[in-house]
């Protein structure tokens, strides 16, 4: 007997969980320096302490906002997209920030 087709996306999103009945395939936290380029995330967390937190906050970005990776920069960073801005988030940085890719359906 041939298996059934899932019709759930594969991005690995919490929707995809959430259609195939399950939230444990849903996409752990990853670090944002780990991302590909076009990717759009969402910041689920900040390593690091208030610090790392004050840094991110200073550039706009807090807990819950969506990211659009643009391209990688000199030194191991990142630009990203955030609402009408682009700023560039140094290496040291990205490597404490955790992200959850957003499905783009």
């Amino acid at each position: 007997m041939p298996e059934a087709l899932s019709t759930a996306p594969s991005c690995g999103c919490p929707a995809a969980g959430a259609m195939t009945g399950s939230l444990a395939d849903a996409a752990p936290d990853i670090l944002l320096n780990e991302m590909n380029i076009g990717v759009t995330v969402q910041v689920t967390g900040v390593l690091g302490g208030r610090k790392t937190a004050r840094e991110l906050g200073d550039l706009g970005i807090r807990t819950g906002h969506r990211l659009n990776i643009l391209r990688r920069v000199p030194g191991g960073g990142l630009a990203v997209r955030y609402s009408a801005m682009t700023v560039a988030i140094g290496s040291a940085l990205a490597r404490q920030i955790l992200v959850r890719p957003v499905c783009p359906l």
